[in-house]
């Protein structure tokens, strides 16, 4: 199977309108994009006879603290909304020298703070 058709099953699958829109659990999504730059690496596979990297083709989403250019990058800030970002972060850089096909961002809780302030997961009893 090819990079855009793996791509484009994988996609389908989270199109469902169960999963991101009763979860909100996407930011940002960018699947037509993510398919072109499928597409893409397969040109670049058939051109050039190896991948690009060792994540080629692979989907990735990416949480919201991550920067891409042209995307908002809020945290989980309300504030930060509309703000795209004129670059993208270096995590988002090597993702993509490696080959992988981004397609979303998704949500985290504000300013990356999960649990009880001060309370150490490791120190957790269950």
């Amino acid at each position: 199977m090819t990079s855009a058709g793996s791509c484009t099953v994988h996609l389908l699958n989270i199109r469902s309108p169960a999963v991101p829109f009763q979860t909100n659990c996407l930011t940002e999504v960018f699947f037509d994009e993510a398919i072109a730059q499928a597409a893409e690496l397969d040109a670049f596979l058939a051109r050039e006879g190896r991948p690009v990297g060792p994540l080629h083709g692979l989907p990735i989403s990416l949480k919201d603290n991550f920067k891409i250019k042209g995307l908002d990058a809020t945290v989980g800030f309300v504030a930060w909304c509309n703000e795209p970002m004129e670059e993208d972060s270096v995590m988002t850089t090597l993702l993509r020298q490696a080959g992988a096909v981004l397609y979303c961002k998704t949500n985290v809780p504000t300013a990356m703070v999960s649990g009880p302030a001060g309370v150490s997961p490791l120190d957790h009893k269950s």
